[in-house]
């Protein structure tokens, strides 16, 4: 589901040379984070992601392309009763969204998750031009596990849409001009605002991820080519997850299915696949 927009920002509030020298110091460089409050309301502890999605700089060459980006220029946290964890973001390819690694809130817990700017790198900088905006999801992955079919395709964590709170605030912090310089600075200001939900409410419902693909027997279907799968006699469940690879290679080649029986040999499934 959508949660809100976010907007990231290491950077004066103001052009100070489009400001007399006399009004130039009211210019002060803020520091601007995105913060997201999560609740699982639910009795059993669940897995979650984020995905973020960034308005990518509009020409690769402009001076602040590199600061528009979220790798090498932010961190991403999660605390709920101990110390932060950082968690890793992964750029899908050159696109513009960014996929959390997966994380855990336990059940009847809390956990605030920080989108930070790197300040350690921006703010000794005199005229940093980080500024990062786009919009966040919130997913219920599917869990991988149990049967050989779960092992391969995974399965949905709840049969039923799991309740959540969220409540998403941008936090953030006037530096004084002389700082980091001056140690002394005791200058800071400090501002936070809510943001629009998505949904519009403060509770919400999420929908578990289904498996990788749909199983034989399911309204969507996939077709068998006879003849294409050999195997020892074994549980129904490993039969049904041989129909549906072979059913996904019927139009593959030599080099796909001999990749496909090793895996298979690897995930010790006695089943091996051919083509007709």
């Amino acid at each position: 589901m959508e949660v809100s927009t976010f907007e990231l920002l290491v950077k004066r509030i103001a052009p100070r040379m489009a400001l007399p020298p006399v009004q130039q110091p009211v210019a002060r460089r803020v520091v601007q984070g995105y913060f997201l409050t999560v609740s699982n309301l639910e009795s059993i502890d669940l897995r979650y992601r984020l995905e973020f999605r960034i308005s990518l700089p509009d020409n690769l060459t402009q001076a602040d392309a590199m600061t528009r980006l979220l790798e090498g220029n932010t961190v991403l946290i999660i605390d709920i009763a101990g110390a932060n964890t950082v968690l890793t973001l992964t750029r899908v390819g050159t696109t513009g969204r960014y996929v959390s690694q997966e994380f855990i809130i336990p059940a009847q817990k809390t956990a605030s998750i920080q989108l930070l700017p790197d300040v350690a790198r921006f703010a000794a900088q005199d005229n940093p031009m980080l500024e990062i905006r786009g919009f966040v999801s919130l997913l219920l992955p599917r869990v991988f596990g149990g049967t050989p079919i779960e092992n391969v395709l995974g399965r949905p964590q709840s049969p039923r849409p799991v309740r959540v709170l969220l409540n998403a605030e941008v936090r953030g912090t006037f530096l004084p001009n002389d700082f980091p310089a001056n140690s002394a600075s005791t200058d800071f200001d400090q501002i936070n605002y809510s943001l629009a939900l998505a949904s519009g409410r403060a509770l919400n419902e999420l929908t578990s991820e289904p498996p990788r693909i749909l199983v034989p027997g399911s309204p969507i279907g996939v077709e068998i080519a006879p003849g294409a799968i050999t195997m020892t006699p074994v549980a129904s469940e490993t039969a049904d997850l041989g129909a549906m690879l072979a059913g996904m290679l019927t139009n593959g080649n030599g080099a796909s299915l001999e990749s496909l029986n090793r895996s298979l040999s690897e995930l010790d499934l006695p089943i091996t696949m051919k083509k007709l």
